[in-house]
């Protein structure tokens, strides 16, 4: 154990592995990453990230909320999340999720919520990630992979702002 369960981790999955931010208190990142694992290994996955839930004992991890409606993602990695939170509450750790909604009323983004947006946000208020912002894509290419760190550190930015608004 490291901080002594003051620190929250936010994880995002991808289709090759997740990206995750650590944090020891609102705006205060300690470590962030990106893990690959082969296509589909939803196990191995899962694995990695309970060796981060060992390593660090966050007192939350959030998530974006991934079983709404609108939610794009794929079958695959909805269970993902659910394999993740299941270990994540066997570990004894409180599990947040937060809505696209959430994240964008914490990062008081005006407009289009993209996540371009959502990610120069987050640069504004954890400088550390500033360099790492990936330029807007074209239309043509896929979405950068660092992406998802931005979309992890959003999550736990709206959760510690609906910590200080409760």
């Amino acid at each position: 154990m490291i901080f002594g369960n003051e620190c929250v981790l936010g994880v995002h999955p991808l289709s090759r592995g997740f990206s995750w931010a650590l944090f020891e208190g609102p705006d205060a990142l300690f470590d962030w990453a990106t893990a690959s694992v082969p296509r589909g290994d939803n196990a191995r996955a899962t694995d990695r990230v309970c060796a981060l839930l060992g390593k660090y004992q966050p007192r939350a991890l959030v998530v974006e909320e991934f079983e709404d409606p609108v939610s794009r993602r794929q079958a695959r990695v909805r269970e993902l999340y659910r394999m993740i939170l299941v270990r994540a509450e066997d570990h004894g750790i409180v599990v947040h999720r937060c809505s696209r909604h959430a994240m964008a009323r914490a990062l008081a983004v005006q407009g289009a919520f993209t996540r371009k947006a959502m990610a120069d946000a987050v640069a504004l208020r954890v400088k550390a990630l500033g360099p790492l912002v990936p330029n807007q894509r074209k239309i043509w290419e896929s979405e950068h992979p660092r992406m998802a760190v931005f979309s992890a550190a959003a999550c736990v930015l709206a959760y510690y702002a609906s910590q200080t608004s409760s």
